[in-house]
């Protein structure tokens, strides 16, 4: 089952299992659908009536991506109330399926996505599994908060095989347009393509992240959850790129000037040093058999994602 396939990960894992052929049921704000059969009204879903349906369909494997994640402008926008509001309604969510489990008394496996913004911006060094989580924003408190529900079920055998993964900046072109690698590679394709620019020249600011390539870190998930793995695992590059030289190597690739497309603010000291951290995905890599050396990042990853918008809007 999968809780949340609208979003990129969402979408991600349904292609992935259309392509194992693996039959699978959604679970969205509508309620439980299988294909485009709805199962139960959302209203309708608890953990009796949920541990029913689950057990009938044998499923004992579920990804957990529902979550109200929005870009850093959006959620400047938000009243946080409002935000506070919709976080608990995913995670009285995660509670209904976790007491699911225990009413059909069936050990299930399941794979949660959280974020690295559980970690302090602040923070300066390499941070894994170990490092003491430290949120500044109410969407890192509630990741932070899920984590520790499905940690205490574990803790406590009733849930036996529940892993978290950790998720730094990850990119796909399925990213809504209001994300960064979104905008940069849109930006750049209209102007190779001579399209008119929506909003002109866009601003972006002087920084650096750790930006992976989503599909492989579903791969990796999927590896996760068909194992029965469990414990918190830390999906990175483990290296950085400037937006500067994102917004470079997408220019390059693409034969436009950036000069015409954005306008890159410097920024002052205090917000420069944010997210000095580096991941450190040794757990992930040596759990999956995966050599670090194979993990998407920098030029390699800006060319795939390039590639990707390109085909799917020519599929398109």
């Amino acid at each position: 089952m999968i809780v949340g396939s609208a979003g990129q990960d969402g979408i991600l894992t349904e292609k992935i299992l259309k392509t194992k052929g693996l039959p699978y049921l959604q679970l969205t704000k509508q309620g439980l659908s299988q294909g485009k059969k709805l199962i139960l009204e959302y209203s309708e879903i608890t953990p009796n009536s949920l541990s029913k349906e689950l057990r009938k369909r044998s499923v004992d494997r579920i990804f957990f991506f529902a979550a109200h994640s929005r870009s850093s402008e959006e959620s400047k926008r938000i009243e946080p109330i409002i935000e506070k509001n919709e976080h608990k309604r995913v995670e009285d969510l995660l509670s209904t399926i976790l007491h699911s489990f225990e009413v059909q008394e069936k050990k299930a496996s399941l794979f949660y996505a959280s974020s690295m913004l559980i970690f302090s911006p602040d923070f300066v060094g390499t941070i894994n599994e170990q490092t003491n989580p430290s949120p500044s924003s109410y969407y890192g408190e509630h990741k932070l908060k899920c984590a520790q529900l499905i940690e205490n079920r574990n803790l406590d055998q009733k849930l036996c095989n529940a892993s978290v993964g950790i998720f730094f900046n990850h990119e796909s072109c399925y990213r809504q347009d209001t994300y960064f690698s979104a905008k940069i590679i849109k930006q750049a394709l209209q102007k190779k393509f001579g399209k008119t620019l929506d909003n002109g020249p866009l601003e972006v600011l002087q920084t650096s992240r750790d930006f992976g390539y989503a599909p492989q870190y579903m791969d990796l998930a999927f590896q996760l959850l068909s194992n029965s793995k469990v414990g918190n695992f830390i999906f990175c590059t483990g290296t950085s790129i400037s937006t500067v030289d994102f917004i470079k190597i997408v220019c390059a690739k693409l034969h436009v000037e950036s000069r015409d497309l954005f306008r890159i603010l410097t920024i002052n000291e205090e917000l420069e040093s944010s997210h000095r951290f580096r991941g450190d995905n040794s757990k992930l890599c040596n759990t999956t058999g995966v050599d670090k050396s194979q993990i998407l990042s920098g030029q390699t990853l800006i060319e795939k994602l390039i590639r990707d918008w390109q085909n799917k809007y020519d599929a398109e």
